[in-house]
């Protein structure tokens, strides 16, 4: 899988309904959310899906791809999430994808949220800024559309233009 074809992968998971989730989904995955949904299996991920508001937008930015190895690729990145009336969703997420033959699977994902006003250290491959979390629809996140990425034999810095993206939805009784 590309980096793009995973970015793009990751977006679907922001909005997919959960006839999605029941394909693209791990059979032992895990998606670990802020309380009090907390750690939650496969089955319950999609049960959350099933009734969870969706997401209407979400910005990505400060991407960040790992691969440790072939069958292994690990994405980074922070996330502004709208949906409905509801107050802007602010957080750092990872997620994890395990080949299966010609398709990859998400096998974890994580969230942190940021609560608005709170000050984030982000650190980038040049400098680390002391910035203010959520300041507007625009947050002050370092430098949107910059991707990160490791793999086992390098470990070099690349820009991607990498536009914002649709948001992911959480379970409902996530933020």
């Amino acid at each position: 899988m590309t980096d793009d074809e995973a970015w793009n992968l990751e977006r679907q998971f922001w909005t997919g309904d959960a006839a999605f989730y029941e394909q693209a989904l791990h059979p032992a995955c895990v998606m670990v959310f802020p309380p009090p949904a907390g750690v939650l299996p496969r089955a319950a991920i999609i049960e959350g899906i099933r009734t969870a508001p969706r997401w209407i937008g979400v910005d990505i930015s400060g991407q960040t791809i790992a691969r440790p190895s072939a069958e292994l690729i690990v994405l980074a990145y922070r996330a502004s999430a709208t949906r409905g009336e509801e107050q802007e969703y602010l957080t750092y997420c990872s997620s994890a994808y395990l080949a299966a033959g010609p398709r990859w699977l998400l096998f974890l994902h994580q969230q942190t949220p940021v609560q608005r006003g709170q000050r984030v250290l982000v650190r980038s491959s040049s400098k680390a800024d002391d910035i203010s979390a959520g300041a507007s629809r625009g947050m002050k996140w370092p430098t949107p559309g910059t991707t990160r990425r490791a793999t086992s034999s390098t470990k070099t810095a690349r820009s991607s233009a990498e536009a914002s993206g649709l948001g992911r939805t959480t379970p409902s009784s996530a933020p």
